[in-house]
């Protein structure tokens, strides 16, 4: 058997990753999703990378969520030839769209913060009324965040309202949560978790993260996010047991400074387990 590291940038974590799937005795071959190409001939499509077929029994993926229009079409490929990928199909394209992310948890009926979706400065305006201060509000342009501001007032709210210039797709409208902001990494049906301590004098979440222990229902929530919107392993943000952001990748130079655990190893032993 073979593992595919497919990542869009090769760093520490990535080196991370290959050193535990060599602890576990897992051959394991990194690629840049860059210089990846699917060859079509009569009825047979072959994944190459430069002039080397690339054949491998499973993948796992490490890019960013813009990278949507690359990944999408290489998970349907490598599910299409049976080979396991830590990513279902259309899960990037959900993660590139945030708003549709909010959407799709809250059909699920995951814990997410209190959000309105509006299309138009009419809308918002309407929204703002069942809400109480302070908000978050988030612009979207092409699905791409544009802006991100917290609003204490409703002479805030007016002053924002006259900055905006131009079309936009999409605004979402968000109570905003004090609370300490805890990361929490899956592995499967494993979880990891640091957090950020709220500052309330100073209003924000201090820089320095800790280790932190969470609910079993915390951890629930979790794995049940990421799965919902079609990932194994992942990050998934929390402040007071709601969900308010995710990312498909971990940080594991973080997570061990932090809690002194080998989370690319627990990455290892899960690819491990679904590849026998």
């Amino acid at each position: 058997m073979m593992i595919g590291i497919i990542t869009d940038k090769k760093d520490a974590n990535i080196e991370k990753l290959e050193k535990a799937f060599e602890e576990k005795n897992i051959p394991a071959t990194t690629y840049s999703i860059g210089r990846l190409a699917l060859f079509t001939r009569d009825v047979e499509s072959v994944l190459m990378y430069g002039k080397e077929r690339v054949d491998i029994s499973g993948a796992l993926i490490r890019a960013e969520p813009n990278l949507a229009q690359f990944v999408e079409p290489l998970v349907d490929i490598l599910i299409s030839k049976g080979v396991y990928c830590n990513i279902r199909p259309n899960a990037y394209y959900t993660l590139s769209n945030l708003p549709l992310v909010y959407a799709m948890l809250n059909s699920c009926k995951i814990p997410i913060t209190k959000t309105h979706m509006v299309a138009t400065i009419e809308s918002l305006e309407n929204a703002i009324e069942r809400f109480s201060f302070p908000v978050i509000i988030k612009v979207f342009v092409k699905n791409k965040k544009t802006q991100s501001i917290v609003i204490d007032s409703k002479r805030g709210f007016s002053s924002f309202i006259k900055s905006i210039k131009g079309k936009v797709d999409a605004i979402t409208l968000q109570e905003f949560l004090e609370g300490d902001l805890t990361y929490v990494a899956v592995v499967g049906e494993k979880t990891f978790a640091v957090k950020r301590k709220w500052d309330k004098n100073r209003f924000e979440h201090q820089r320095k993260k800790r280790p932190a222990a969470i609910s079993e229902t915390e951890s629930k929530i979790a794995i049940s996010a990421l799965k919902n919107i079609g990932l194994d392993i992942g990050i998934v943000k929390l402040i007071e047991g709601k969900v308010v952001g995710m990312r498909p990748y971990i940080d594991f130079i973080e997570f061990e400074k932090v809690l002194g655990k080998n989370v690319a190893l627990t990455v290892a032993e899960y690819c491990e387990a679904w590849l026998k």
